[in-house]
């Protein structure tokens, strides 16, 4: 499965491109905020991603900005987005959830229940491939 991980903070970054490489077989891209990702997005011959981990609360566009306009992309209608925020507040996990995200986790996370959720939708994406 091929991720991008949007996070402004460059420690949760690190850790994860560590994780996912060494405990993994995805590919994990990342973007410290929207306007990276956007970038990302923007490249032409880029391969598009199967799945996205988005902080909430980062510089300017915020990570619910982010997975709305996500959905709006024809490409990533479907795509799973997993909230991986501090957060924790009712308002932010129903603003997610409106907003189209798929999951929501609580930093700190764990990170053996982060590889079970992508597991989840890793298997998801290769059901809905077969059809």
């Amino acid at each position: 499965m091929h991720l991008l991980f949007v996070d402004d903070d460059l420690s949760i970054l690190e850790l994860l491109k560590v994780v996912i490489k060494d405990t993994t077989d995805h590919t994990l891209v990342t973007a410290s905020n929207a306007s990276d990702a956007f970038d990302l997005l923007a490249r032409p011959y880029a391969k598009k991603f199967d799945c996205f981990l988005l902080d909430i609360q980062m510089p300017g566009i915020d990570g619910i900005e982010l997975c709305r306009n996500l959905r709006n992309r024809p490409e990533y209608t479907h795509a799973p987005i997993v909230m991986l925020t501090a957060m924790s507040e009712q308002m932010y996990i129903d603003r997610a959830f409106a907003a189209g995200a798929d999951d929501y986790i609580t930093k700190p996370f764990d990170l053996e229940e982060l590889q079970e959720r992508l597991d989840f939708f890793n298997n998801r994406i290769k059901d809905r491939r077969k059809k």
